[in-house]
C-alpha cells in the first residue's frame, strides 16, 4: 500500500487487494491515500463484504469467509489448524485461491494455477516452504496442532517452544543494542498542545468490516470516541459524551468526548475502527526514518467546542 504513497505518482498504474481495508486502517492521512488512489487506472479487491476501499475498486471480486471454507490458519504462536467450512457461500463468492487460479488462467497461466482443492494450495506451500515440509493434512486433521518449523513428515508434532535454552544466534546468546530515544516527528506545542495517539478497543477489529455488521458487537460500541483525561476535559468545557472537534494540521473529526481519569492528562486517544469518525484523517504521514513504518501512535492535537447554530 505504501508504495502508491509515494512522490512519483503515476509510477504504479493498477492494485489489487485482498482483505484489506486500506482506507480506513493502514494509512497515517486518509487524504493522501485518497489522493493516491486518484492516480492508479484500475483498482481490484476481492473481499467478504463491500468496504470503504471496495466502493473505490472498478471491479469488486466476492470472497468467502472463513466459516464458508476448508483450509488451514497459521497463529502467530506458529500454531498451523485446519479449518472446516461451515456453510455454503452466498450468492458468486468464490474461495480465495479459486478466483486467484480463475484470473491466472484468464491471463493464460493456467497451468501455474493447476489447483483442484485447498489441500493442493497447502501442499504446493509445504513443498516451497521448509518449516511447512513435514505439515500435511492427515497429520494436521488430528486433535493435536502442528507449530512450524515441522520440516520432515517423521518430525514431532512441529516445534511448540521455539527457543529452548538459547537463542538461534551462533553464540546462543541473545543480541540487544542501547538505541537513544528520538521524539516523534511533530510534538505538542501552542496551538495543538495535546499528544494524540490512536489504537483498538475489545468489540472491534481493525475497520469492523465484520465486527460493525455484528448486532450484538455494534449493540456494546456503537461508534468511535476520543478519550480526555479528567483534568483537561474540565480546562476546556468538555463534558462526558459531548460532541467536540478534533483537529489536527491534516485535518478535523466531529466526535464525541469520553472523559476518563484513565487516560493521562495531556494525551487524548482515538480508536481507528469508525468510518463516521475515522482517526486516520487526524495521524500524520511522516515516516520512520529507516524502518519507514508510519507514525500512527503519535501526533499533536487540539480539541474544540462545537458551536451551537
Amino acid at each position: 500500500m505504501m508504495d502508491v504513497l509515494t512522490d512519483k505518482p503515476g509510477e504504479l498504474k493498477a492494485m489489487y487487494i485482498m482483505g484489506e481495508n486500506p482506507f480506513l486502517s493502514d494509512p497515517p492521512d486518509i487524504h493522501h491515500v485518497e489522493h493516491a488512489f486518484e492516480n492508479l487506472d484500475f483498482v481490484v479487491v476481492q473481499d467478504i463484504f463491500l468496504t470503504e476501499t471496495a466502493e473505490h475498486a472498478d471491479v469488486v471480486l466476492p470472497a468467502t469467509c472463513y466459516a464458508e471454507k476448508d483450509g488451514t490458519q497459521t497463529s502467530t504462536e506458529r500454531r498451523v489448524q485446519m479449518w472446516r467450512k461451515a456453510q455454503e457461500p452466498p450468492g458468486q463468492a468464490k474461495l480465495d485461491w479459486k478466483i486467484i487460479a480463475d484470473v491466472a488462467a484468464a491471463m493464460g497461466y493456467a497451468d501455474q494455477f493447476a489447483w483442484e482443492t485447498s489441500e493442493d494450495v497447502f501442499n504446493e506451500m509445504a513443498s516451497l516452504t521448509p518449516s511447512y515440509g513435514g505439515m500435511t493434512y492427515e497429520r494436521l486433521n488430528k486433535p493435536e496442532a502442528l507449530h512450524w518449523p515441522c520440516p520432515t513428515k517423521e518430525h514431532p508434532p512441529g516445534t511448540p517452544v521455539l527457543h529452548i535454552e538459547k537463542c538461534s544466534h551462533p553464540d546462543g546468546m541473545g543480541v540487544m543494542h542501547a538505541i537513544e530515544w528520538k521524539p516523534p516527528a511533530e510534538v505538542p506545542d501552542d496551538e495543538y498542545p495535546f499528544v494524540f495517539t490512536t489504537g483498538r478497543c475489545l468489540w472491534h477489529w481493525h475497520t469492523g468490516s465484520m465486527t460493525r455488521r455484528s448486532d450484538t458487537l455494534a449493540k456494546e460500541v456503537p461508534t468511535g470516541w476520543i478519550e480526555i483525561n479528567t483534568e483537561d476535559a474540565e480546562a476546556l468545557g468538555i463534558k462526558d459524551q459531548e460532541m467536540v472537534k478534533a483537529i489536527t494540521r491534516r485535518g478535523e473529526i466531529e466526535v464525541p468526548a469520553k472523559v476518563t481519569s484513565e487516560i493521562m492528562k495531556g494525551v487524548m486517544f482515538m480508536p481507528f475502527h469508525f468510518a463516521e469518525c475515522a482517526a486516520n484523517m487526524l495521524t500524520n504521514n511522516v515516516l520512520d526514518p529507516i524502518a519507514k513504518i508510519p507514525e500512527f501512535k503519535a501526533c499533536a492535537i487540539k480539541i474544540e467546542k462545537i458551536q451551537e447554530a
